[in-house]
């Protein structure tokens, strides 16, 4: 079984992939920023996949699904910038997780 680096950690295939549904259109190469509402700063987050309605992402610290985030994504094609919803999270252990966010009020601009 192919095991991938992320950061200082390892996760096997199955901590990161799920079963896709349907042809999107990813966005490689971004850099990603959050803060949970209502706290600072900003913290940086690893993307794992990510589309122009939502991610894939590790975040750090106690997220929980419902929580709304302060987000923004950056990459040689587009800037994204706005609120986002957890719509899931699958813990990694210690404080990380992978979390599902969908995009609610994001402004886009193109590069």
């Amino acid at each position: 079984m192919p095991n991938f680096t992320l950061k200082s950690d390892i996760y096997t295939l199955e901590d990161i992939c799920v079963d896709r549904r349907q042809a999107r259109n990813t966005i490689s190469g971004a850099t990603f920023s959050y803060v949970l509402k209502g706290s600072t700063p900003s913290q940086a987050a690893p993307v794992i996949e990510c589309t122009t309605a939502g991610a894939r992402v590790v975040l750090s610290g106690s997220i929980k699904v419902g929580d709304t985030l302060t987000v923004k994504l950056e990459s040689s094609l587009i800037e994204l910038e706005g609120e986002a919803r957890v719509a899931w999270s699958q813990s990694l252990g210690s404080s990380r997780q992978i979390a599902g966010l969908e995009f609610l009020s994001v402004r886009r601009r193109h590069a």
